[in-house]
């Protein structure tokens, strides 16, 4: 039995010989564009364009949720701001192929370099007739304030024993407050973090053991990138001119004029 024969096949069959009679006529005109099939299966209209994305201005401070109850870590003062004898954030510092290491100072038989190096103060008194390296100011924590209804935040700073040279005979002391900012805004909710734009902070102290120190300050600016420091600038103080006597104590001649160009900045 034969299969029937559909309507469309016996068409084909038909065009088929009738196709060498087409090539030698002259050329078909061009179907009407009402007509023409898209070249995209199913798509039946022509797409839209893409519409322009809307950007929405940062809320203003006063708009913003500030319900800092919801993280008490953040303003709480750390645990290391209670007594201790000694400054809980102690380094030794290593050079190693042109970087810092930082080792705790408990790795180490002596656990409190800063009482060995004594304060400036103690040698009003003093016997003048040997060289020794004397400390000023030493830091721990510091307050920042925010700029509107959030509570002040408490960050805290490490310091650190550079080890002796032909530079520094004594080495040298850094009091830095760079990991502590990091960490604690790390945790902050991004919304917050406007709160602190502007903010003056020290980012780092160094003491020579001489009288001089340089501090390097700078105000906070946050982006999505990350934390940032603009504005930034140093403040060298030399303590020897505003006490003369402080100059028995220290290496002859007073050496370095920039000390700076010594250390390792903010590496």
């Amino acid at each position: 039995m034969s299969l029937p024969t559909l309507p469309f096949l016996t068409n084909l069959l038909k065009n088929s010989h009738s196709s060498k009679k087409l090539r030698t006529s002259h050329r078909p005109s061009l179907p009407s564009s009402q007509h023409v099939c898209p070249l995209l299966p199913f798509v039946t209209h022509r797409p839209s364009p893409v519409a322009t994305a809307t950007v929405q201005p940062p809320a203003a401070l006063n708009e913003v949720p500030n319900d800092f109850d919801l993280f008490p870590n953040l303003f709480a003062a750390p645990p290391c701001t209670n007594p201790s004898p000694t400054h809980p954030h102690l380094y030794t510092v290593l050079h190693e192929q042109g970087r810092k290491v930082w080792c705790p100072q408990d790795e180490f038989i002596r656990k409190d370099f800063l009482a060995n190096i004594p304060h400036s103060m103690t040698l009003d008194t003093a016997n003048p007739h040997f060289v020794t390296p004397f400390h000023f100011r030493v830091y721990h924590e510091v307050h920042i304030k925010a700029v509107n209804t959030l509570p002040p935040i408490t960050i805290c700073a490490k310091i650190g024993l550079h080890p002796s040279s032909l530079i520094f005979p004594f080495g040298y002391l850094e009091s830095s407050f760079v990991d502590s900012i990091k960490f604690l805004f790390g945790q902050f909710p991004p919304i917050w973090l406007q709160y602190f734009n502007g903010s003056l902070i020290s980012l780092v102290l160094y003491d020579f053991l001489d009288g001089r120190l340089v501090t390097i300050c700078g105000q906070l600016y946050f982006t999505e990138e990350g934390i940032f420091i603009i504005h930034r600038h140093t403040r060298i103080e030399d303590n020897l001119w505003s006490n003369p006597g402080l100059a028995q104590f220290t290496c002859t001649p007073h050496t370095l004029a920039d000390p700076l160009l010594y250390c390792y900045i903010l590496n």
